[in-house]
Parts: structure tokens; sequence; C-alpha cells
């Protein structure tokens, strides 16, 4: 008779131990903080669904965020594992946290909220080297105040909205 032994996963599913005892200046910390974030588990839960990486239902319904596939611990000493989407989008999560503790919120917003813009500042960081000044960049101004204008007139669009919904006569009118 022989024996038989169920092989062991190497790579183990993280929990929320692991990122609530995470040292507080580590990847891990950073990315916890980053997936308690709605921005970020939005664009984090779009992406592997784009990637197959997550179903429909669990796109609609995974409400868990530290449940979603990417992010696992491998062998004994539980070194972290992430795929290129999180690290992808822990690396904007940063540069936006080092953007507003330096006091540009209005810019850190924009590159969290604008995926142009935060492609520009990427692809000009490449060109340029990772100590220039970017955002003294022609092109990276022209897409921050291009950023900021969609911005702006995204907000006017929901105050209109907003605006028809609550006024009875001036829906009638709109809608014929």
């Amino acid at each position: 008779m022989s024996t038989y032994k169920k092989k062991q996963k190497k790579e183990k599913p993280l929990t929320g131990k692991d990122l609530v005892t995470a040292d507080p200046n580590s990847p891990l910390f950073a990315y916890g903080e980053m997936i308690s974030s709605p921005v970020y588990e939005y664009r984090i839960k779009e992406k592997l669904y784009a990637e197959k990486m997550l179903s429909a239902k669990g796109f609609v319904n995974n409400d868990y965020i530290y449940d979603i596939p990417g992010i696992s611990k491998r062998g004994e000493d539980g070194v972290i594992m992430m795929h290129g989407i999180l690290v992808e989008e822990l690396v904007r999560y940063e540069l936006c946290k080092l953007l507003s503790t330096s006091g540009s919120i209005l810019l850190a917003t924009l590159v969290e909220l604008d995926d142009k813009l935060y492609e520009t500042i990427q692809k000009t960081t490449k060109e340029l080297g990772p100590e220039a000044d970017v955002f003294e960049e022609k092109e990276v101004k022209n897409e921050a105040e291009r950023a900021f204008n969609d911005m702006i007139l995204n907000s006017l669009d929901v105050r209109i909205s907003t605006f028809i919904t609550e006024h009875d006569e001036v829906k009638k009118i709109i809608l014929g």
C-alpha cells in the first residue's frame, strides 16, 4: 500500500493580518493603504477583469478587496509576490502620495484620476530620466491643464444633472 502526500501549494493567499502587521515603510503596507482607496480598488478590479483574472461576478460581487488574485506569499519566508498590474498601480499610488505630501495635492488628484496625464508623466520620465523635473515639461503641463479642464467639466456635468433631477419644471422642459 502506498501513501499519497498532497503536494503543498508554493503560494499562499495574502491575509488581512499580513497587511496589518506589515512594516509601515514596506511596499506591502503601501499596498494595504492603496487598496483601501475606492479609486484604486476599482482600477485594480477593472484591470484584473480585462486580463481575465477576475470574472464578471467577481468584479461586481467581490467587496473584499483582499481576496483579489494577483498577490500571494511564496516560500517559507513569506516573500510577497505581486502581479505586474498591482505593481503598476502601486507605483502610481506612491507617486500620488509623494505629490500630495509635498504640497501638490491638486496635481496628485489629477494624476490619480487621469490615465493620459499619468501615461505622459511616465513617458517623459523614461525619456528624461528619473532625476528630471518632468512637471516642468511642456507636454506634461499641457496634459495637466487638459486633465484639470476635464475634471471641471465632469464636476459641472454632475451639478447640472443634479439640478435637473431636483427641479421638475426644468426636467419637463428638457425632456419635452
